[in-house]
């Protein structure tokens, strides 16, 4: 696998359809309100209150309004969303979907996965991904594997980026820990050419990572840049041409580990990534049709440096991985109010790492050259509604080279007996394939089995003019779960998981021009072998907001809960076993105000934890310390 050389590094090849263009098109000629409609659900464009499922969408007001620093501090406010951070702004941030694990969530940007085929569990790391550039953000909870396979055991988080908007914009940052940030962007129409462009950067001197002794512990800090650039072309009326081209590079400051012995100042970390996209979408009598081909790359670098405390220790590794995708997507409607979507997707994956160390007690050197697997998949899928009954059946088949195919399966049914409210309900199934890591590397076990599961929720849906809310009840099952075995120092398939609970999504207009919001969820995610809640679980999630507009000024104000949650500590590890513990329940406030100058300016200040809350998401690392923004935006 090549290198990359430049900030904005890109290597690449697509043919889009399945997603990306769904997204941003709605007949091929004119721009879908993206705030209208949601297409994660179903892979098609639906109304938020047609869509049978549990999603969430955030749209980009709501983005501006929360005050965020990054993408994980955005998705932070979503409570069936549990992020654990490995300390403060920068450092490692890995997300759960309704308790299960990161690698049971699908992340996807303009359809294109971001997941890292070489990480152990095909995670991602949110701490370094930009959000300036985002323009609507939807999650799909419970397992979605009939439409999107193996990663979407436990849902789907799609990201759509600001295009397609005519316009211009530009936004400029300063703030406390030393961050400096500045973002621009601009969408052009030329005849029948579209073209978009965003570029940013932003850098911090941090806070320590570590949770040292006080008075201990130097700052970890972060650089990052990103930069895209998507082109259309109408190329005759129902034939839309597109092509994409992404690429993002950070540096962030790390420690060895959480703990009062964890602080290392010369740990760092590169992360770079890269894809590409070409696409063609078809409007027809018959049907809309699309097809693609996109590549993302990914690189992982961690350096580790001697220094004062650790003399004689060095270690160095770097791992690189890349998945690569075609795919045509059919969709077409049929007498009797049916809507049929057939799709067909191929796609490789491929990793390889090499991992030095050297210190007093000898030297260590881990390879693996490159190794890679791919299937090829075929999805069916019938919307039929009849009134106020809409019913959604989905079928996947995954074909993994040298392995037995998967079939997983989806049924959701949503109920509106009339406007305002309505029913849901919903069945999946989902599976997960053992990644190249747990197959190929010195722990690997090429015996592994996929995981499973299946899961279910039921919902009640509002939409009236003085409330919005959506309630859900769910329970999802997750059988041979691949975990590391360290009697055996190998990945064996020992887990089982069960996650149950009650999530709450309410808001609506209070007298002088005020909103609410209240976000909740109470979630029970157990060891079925041990019957123990899992590690870094809380049971309660909450959020409450209040947000108004006087003239020209807006304000808007969130509290933040989160309950206890146990962890381990390995402080006298490995001279004995680590000890469990329970990291305290805490809350958080977050405030933001701005003030709109004229039509295209925009002031804001944002408070990040404004009473210094002390809270600790992961044992013996730092949470997120009080630190506030000043920011200039310009729009045309």
């Amino acid at each position: 696998m090549g290198g990359w050389n430049g900030w904005v590094r890109v290597v690449s090849l697509l043919l889009v359809g399945t997603l990306p263009g769904w997204a941003q098109e709605a007949g091929f000629g004119r721009m879908v309100e993206l705030e209208e409609l949601v297409v994660t659900a179903t892979r098609t464009p639906l109304r938020l209150d047609q869509v049978a499922s549990a999603v969430t969408v955030l749209g980009r007001a709501e983005i501006e309004q929360s005050g965020a620093a990054d993408l994980a501090a955005l998705l932070e406010q979503l409570p069936f969303l549990d992020i654990s951070r490995a300390g403060g702004p920068g450092g490692t941030a890995t997300l759960r979907l309704r308790g299960l694990n990161d690698s049971h969530t699908l992340l996807l940007v303009d359809g294109v996965e971001l997941n890292d085929p070489i990480s152990p569990g095909r995670s991602v790391d949110l701490g370094t991904l930009p959000l300036e550039s985002i323009e609507r953000v939807e999650v799909l909870r419970g397992p979605q594997s009939a439409l999107y396979g193996a990663d979407a055991v436990g849902g789907v988080v799609q990201i759509f980026t600001r295009r397609g908007r005519p316009g211009a914009w530009a936004a400029l940052s300063g703030g406390s820990q030393g961050r400096i940030g500045s973002s621009a962007g601009f969408s052009r129409a030329l005849g029948g050419l579209e073209l978009n462009l965003d570029l940013g950067r932003e850098s911090l001197t941090g806070v320590s990572a570590a949770r040292p002794a006080p008075g201990v512990g130097d700052a970890d800090g972060l650089r990052s840049s990103h930069g895209r650039l998507g082109l259309a072309w109408q190329a005759r009326p129902g034939l839309r041409l597109s092509a994409s081209l992404n690429g993002e590079r950070s540096r962030a400051e790390l420690d060895n580990c959480g703990g009062p012995d964890g602080d290392d100042p010369d740990y760092h970390a590169l992360t770079e990534r890269a894809g590409a996209s070409l696409g063609a979408e078809l409007l027809q009598a018959g049907g809309q049709s699309a097809a693609t081909v996109w590549e993302q790359t990914t690189r992982r670098e961690y350096h580790n440096r001697p220094d004062a405390a650790h003399p004689g220790e060095r270690a160095d590794s770097e791992y690189r991985g890349r998945i690569s995708h075609a795919g045509l997507q059919h969709v077409r409607g049929l007498p009797g109010g049916h809507q049929l979507l057939a799709a067909a997707e191929w796609e490789r994956e491929a990793g390889e790492y090499r991992y030095a160390s050297a210190s007093s007690d000898g030297s260590w050197l881990e390879e693996l050259s490159e190794q890679s697997q791919h299937q090829l998949s075929f999805v069916l899928q019938d919307q039929w509604t009849r009134g106020p009954l809409l019913l959604t059946g989905s079928l996947r088949r995954d074909q993994p080279a040298q392995q037995p195919a998967r079939l997983t399966g989806r049924l959701t049914a949503g109920y509106a007996p009339q406007p305002g409210w309505g029913l849901r309900g919903s069945y999946g199934s989902g599976f997960k394939a053992p990644s190249l890591y747990q197959r190929h590397s010195p722990s690997g076990n090429l015996e592994l089995a996929p995981e499973h599961a299946h899961g279910w929720d039921l919902g009640l849906d509002l939409h009236a003019t003085a409330l919005q809310a959506s309630f859900s009840w769910f329970r999802t099952q997750l059988q041979d779960q691949i975990d590391y075995d360290a009697a055996s120092w190998r990945y064996v398939n020992l887990g089982r998981t069960t996650s149950a609970g009650l999530e709450a999504d309410c808001r609506g207009p209070l007298p002088g021009g005020l909103e609410w919001s209240a976000r909740w969820t109470w979630q029970h995610a157990v060891d079925a072998r041990t019957g123990q809640d899992l590690l870094r679980r809380p049971r309660q999630l909450g959020r409450l907001g209040l947000s108004g507009g006087w003239g020209a000024a807006r304000l808007s104000v969130a509290w933040r809960r989160e309950g206890a949650r146990r962890d381990q500590d390995f402080s006298d590890w490995p001279a004995l076993p680590a000890r469990p513990v329970e990291l305290p329940a805490f809350s958080s406030v977050d405030l933001r105000a701005a003030w709109e100058a004229g039509a295209r300016w925009q002031a804001w200040l944002s408070v990040q934890n404004v009473l210094a809350a002390d809270g600790q998401e992961s044992w013996g690392y730092n949470g997120q310390p009080r630190a506030w923004r000043l920011g200039l935006d310009w729009s045309l």
